[in-house]
């Protein structure tokens, strides 16, 4: 499941000239085939993902050092990728 809020923050980030503009165009093909479930929510990423991760137990895959963090804080799995696609 991801949120509308989390899609339009990626969109962004895809569209920009930024250094990982290609990792957020990569997460929006996986979520395409992937055919994930879109939740209405068009909040903030992070507080969706830390409220939605505690309420499921689900596990979380960012590249965001400080939401890693506050997710394992709050007991929830939470990883990253690295070069090459490895997971950490």
């Amino acid at each position: 499941m991801i949120s509308k809020g989390i899609l339009k923050e990626l969109r962004k980030l895809a569209e920009s000239k930024k250094k990982n503009a290609r990792d957020a165009r990569t997460a929006l093909l996986l979520i395409a085939q992937k055919g994930l479930t879109i939740d209405k929510d068009e909040g903030m990423a992070d507080k969706w993902i830390l409220r939605h991760a505690a309420a499921t137990s689900c596990l979380v895959c960012t590249n965001d050092t400080a939401l890693r963090g506050r997710l394992r804080a709050i007991g929830v799995t939470a990883f990253s990728l690295g070069i090459g696609g490895q997971l950490r």
